[in-house]
């Protein structure tokens, strides 16, 4: 299960840890090595971790190499040495969400993480190089001792990567292009009359604009959706429109049920149904078509 993703605070937090390059096969292994070695240096030392676990995600190509620090976080900074690296995880903003369950799924949580910032508009703190993907500090922090709790279902591990500080790279920011512009769906149809009824009569969308026998506008909430005429109708696979509707998606739901809509299911790796709503964690959603098959999203955001 995941929490819903969102921007966080962190502040500079001192850690020490060993670096090790690994590949994705050898992630778990290395960790059940280095993580007991640097918290034995610590206790030999006897300094006190001041919170759980992390991996700390420096350079990432996922076909070849990474190069990771296994990290113990510390409440002041310490003196490393040849083995054990001292540093400090930056301040600043991070996106970020909670995932509960099996490790061997957080690849999933991280997918979620990236789509959702990517949706967002959101650029990490990181640089393309020859080695892979550079990132200023991107986080896997291990809430949950196994050994204390056998049950992997409640395994709680949290995901965090920073965002790029446009004012800390003493740069001037990109030009706004579209920053500051309302962007709209646009919805391939092949019969203007068929699709009208379904958007105007099932959805309730008002038209707004001019329109013409090809082209129709619409309003919905503070955005606009344009449906047009095409002879590449219905030929997306993916979600077309997403509505979010907070804490009122059951009632939206009921709604569209009393409009003749059914509801699409689909079988979602790390997440649960109940009735046509589709469950992660706090985060919840519905998907239905068009008469062309148009995939439209609703959710609980």
């Amino acid at each position: 299960m995941l929490t819903l993703p969102k921007i966080v605070e962190r502040g500079e937090q001192p850690y020490v840890g060993i670096v090790a390059k690994v590949t994705m096969r050898e992630i778990g292994p290395t960790a059940q090595t280095l993580l007991p070695e640097v918290f034995g240096w610590l206790a030999n030392r006897g300094i006190v971790p001041a919170g759980p676990p992390f991996f700390k995600y420096n350079v990432i190509d996922m076909a070849r190499e990474l190069e990771i620090e296994f990290g113990v976080p510390t409440r002041d900074p310490v003196e490393s040495d040849a083995r054990v690296r001292a540093g400090r995880l930056p301040a600043g903003r991070y996106a970020s969400l909670v995932f509960h369950g099996h490790y061997d799924e957080l690849i999933d949580a991280n997918a979620v993480l990236i789509g959702w910032a990517k949706l967002c508009g959101f650029r990490w703190d990181s640089e393309e190089t020859a080695a892979g993907e550079r990132f200023g500090c991107r986080l896997e922090v291990y809430r949950t001792n196994p050994a204390e709790e056998p049950d992997s279902s409640k395994w709680e591990t949290e995901v965090a990567i920073r965002i790029a500080d446009e004012a800390a790279e003493g740069s001037k920011a990109p030009t706004a292009i579209l920053a500051d512009r309302d962007a709209m769906a646009t919805i391939a149809v092949k019969d203007m009359g068929v699709a009208r009824a379904f958007y105007e009569g099932k959805l309730g969308l008002k038209r707004v604009g001019s329109e013409s026998t090809d082209v129709v506008t619409y309003k919905t909430g503070h955005a606009q959706i344009v449906v047009y005429r095409s002879q590449y109708a219905g030929t997306n696979q993916a979600t077309a429109a997403t509505w979010g509707v907070g804490g009122e998606l059951e009632t939206v739901i009921q709604a569209l049920r009393d409009a003749g809509i059914s509801f699409e299911h689909y079988d979602l790796r790390g997440g649960t149904r109940q009735g046509d709503i589709h469950i992660f964690g706090d985060f919840r959603a519905a998907w239905f078509k068009d008469p062309d098959g148009n995939i439209l999203h609703i959710n609980n955001a």
